[in-house]
């Protein structure tokens, strides 16, 4: 029975592992989470690996966009702690019998190849895609209407970006209600999304009222994931699994 609030392990344990590696997701999972969610980039030879930035040098050994390598060129490289980048398969494979997973996508040919590995292995049940183009989800929609998506609201490359954007756009919220929901419609998903200061109650209950599940993200401390589960969302996002 599928849990009526998620705890989700944002890029897997990042407080107590390196972010996106297979050694954050197993200790999120230790954690008894009910969802990790993790982001995609794609290699020079068009293999979907876990990687939120699109470039290497934040979170390992290389320097460069992700593009520029090979498969083989990028397992080369470690991120703290000795881990190699992990693929989205072997994502798929961990979470499986275990957790849900949640894979972030940045654009249609993610979409493609993501969607592909999912329903190569099955992993319909267990798997959701998330994203903020719409034309990205309506690609995972033809390729396999089974899979579950989420659209993304809104993400920016950085996080102080991403706080002045959900903040004007909380400023005009009854209008920023509306357009959450047309992309939605647009994207065909079944859940949104949302960062912190627009998951008011009154958003959440809009969106539910669309027949929208509402994910909040990211929070870091038991006190707001408190104050997320009393909006009545349905899912939050954390970065560290203790505070579950």
């Amino acid at each position: 029975m599928t849990p009526t609030f998620l705890h989700i392990g944002h890029r897997g344990a990042p407080a107590l592992e390196p972010e996106n590696t297979l050694l954050s997701f197993r200790r999120a999972i230790s954690y008894h989470v009910d969802m990790i969610e993790c982001d995609v980039h794609l290699t020079k030879d068009h293999h979907a690996i876990i990687m939120h930035d699109d470039t290497l040098d934040r979170t390992t050994s290389g320097h460069g966009l992700v593009s520029q390598y090979t498969l083989k060129q990028l397992q080369q490289f470690r991120t703290k702690k000795n881990q190699k980048i992990p693929t989205v398969e072997q994502v798929i494979t961990l979470s499986k019998n275990k957790c849900q997973a949640n894979i972030e996508i940045k654009g249609i040919q993610p979409a493609q190849i993501v969607a592909q590995l999912i329903t190569k292995h099955k992993a319909e049940s267990y798997t959701l895609i998330s994203g903020n183009s719409i034309q990205a989800l309506q690609e995972v929609k033809r390729i396999n209407p089974k899979i579950k998506t989420a659209l993304v609201f809104w993400a920016t490359k950085t996080d102080v970006g991403q706080y002045l954007f959900d903040y004007t756009a909380k400023l005009f919220l009854p209008i920023t209600k509306k357009i959450i929901l047309q992309r939605a419609k647009a994207a065909q998903v079944h859940a949104i999304s949302l960062g912190k200061p627009l998951a008011t109650k009154s958003t959440i209950q809009f969106l539910h009222q669309n027949h929208l599940k509402v994910y909040v993200w990211t929070t870091n401390t038991q006190k707001e994931i408190q104050q997320v589960k009393a909006t009545g969302a349905d899912g939050v996002f954390c970065n560290d699994p203790r505070k579950f």
